[in-house]
């Protein structure tokens, strides 16, 4: 990865706006910031890699994903359904732009804007430099790459070394009921 400017990179604290419509403890703010950052640059293409299994449990995956398309039309949703048995997989709605599609996997179409929320802890720890790659490769120039992911569920010190950027200051780090904390990484694609 090379030729980017970093938006954001640190902790999601209580201090981010938040939709309590999205209850659970982090996708109140997760989701929130990605409907803000798409309010303002308003994109034209959104590739939404991680949209959950969509099975009964994941219906706030769905309100999600119709926030997006309620502000870009051209918006494709995907998860790793087809990989593994992936419990999503017999569950993936009719009616919404939904593709298969594995993030181990490359994928040719470049978007304004890729998305992939609390994800990359669910892969195994060598499998997120593939991943991250990926998602990287399909944002389009002048684009942006948001993601978030489980710390200490994902190793710090990887993606450090795969985006080349600077520790996160652990002051402001907070801690839900499981001693975890939720990142942020948002770079805009200068190359």
């Amino acid at each position: 990865m090379k030729d980017f400017k970093i938006i954001k990179y640190e902790f999601i604290t209580k201090d981010y706006l938040k939709n309590e419509k999205y209850v659970h403890w982090s996708r109140i703010y997760e989701w929130e910031y990605v409907l803000q950052v798409l309010k303002k640059i308003k994109p034209n293409t959104i590739h939404n890699t991680a949209c959950g299994g969509l099975n009964a449990s994941d219906c706030l995956h769905l309100t999600f994903c119709d926030d997006i398309d309620n502000l870009v039309q051209n918006t494709v949703h995907s998860d790793v359904w087809g990989r593994d048995n992936y419990v999503g997989i017999k569950n993936k709605p009719l009616g919404h732009n939904f593709i298969f599609y594995d993030i181990l996997t490359k994928h040719e179409k470049k978007y304004n804007v890729v998305l992939n929320i609390s994800t990359i802890e669910h892969l195994k720890h060598n499998d997120r430099i593939n991943a991250i790659k990926n998602l990287y490769n399909q944002v389009e120039n002048g684009g942006h790459l948001i993601l978030t992911f489980d710390y200490p569920d994902v190793d710090l010190n990887q993606i450090n070394s795969i985006v080349g950027i600077e520790p996160l200051n652990f002051n402001k780090r907070v801690i839900n009921k499981n001693n975890l904390s939720v990142v942020l990484l948002h770079i805009e694609k200068t190359e």
